[in-house]
């Protein structure tokens, strides 16, 4: 079986492939926009996350983070980039500034799907082998939490917070 390596662009007025982009080997489950819109992040299964750049439709870089690099998910704010790394069991920490991984946080076995909360304050990473999803603090890159969930969870989404307003009557 031969993998990708290629991302293709689709113009969504007329429905049809505008660009072909080489990237890395095998182009994951996950790839995401960064906040602002120049970027897209590229999981790639066979090596490292390719970042391409929106206006000129090619990679500008690759950085290499854990073992088979799986989805991504940004901070609000867009400095960050969390990208689940499913044969390491680990997330990393991107910094989209510096375009370097600056930490590799481990996680359960097979982690694949990743969702930051509205704040940026934690990501949920599903963890497919082991049947978790781990909740990491974005500020600490540590995990605070692991909550066991049915068979093999591939993805997660959080949904924005609700906030209630109570009122004492008289």
């Amino acid at each position: 079986m031969r993998l990708r390596s290629s991302v293709s662009v689709i113009d969504i007025g007329t429905n049809t492939v505008s660009a072909t982009i080489p990237v890395g080997v095998g182009p994951y489950f996950g790839p995401a926009v960064s906040p602002d819109g120049h970027f897209v992040y590229v999981p790639n299964a066979g090596g490292p996350v390719s970042v391409i750049d929106v206006a000129s439709k090619s990679v500008i870089k690759n950085i290499t983070g854990g073992v088979h690099p799986d989805s991504v998910a940004f901070t609000p704010n867009g400095r960050f980039a969390y990208v689940t790394n499913q044969v390491s069991g680990t997330v990393s920490v991107i910094n989209t500034v510096t375009g370097t991984a600056q930490a590799n946080i481990p996680v359960g076995i097979d982690p694949t799907g990743i969702a930051i909360t509205e704040d940026g304050e934690y990501a949920y990473v599903a963890n497919y082998n082991s049947n978790t999803v781990s909740v990491i603090d974005t500020k600490k890159n540590i995990v605070v939490a692991t909550i066991p969930v049915p068979a093999n969870p591939l993805g997660v989404a959080i949904t924005r917070r609700i906030r209630t307003r109570h009122s004492a009557c008289d």
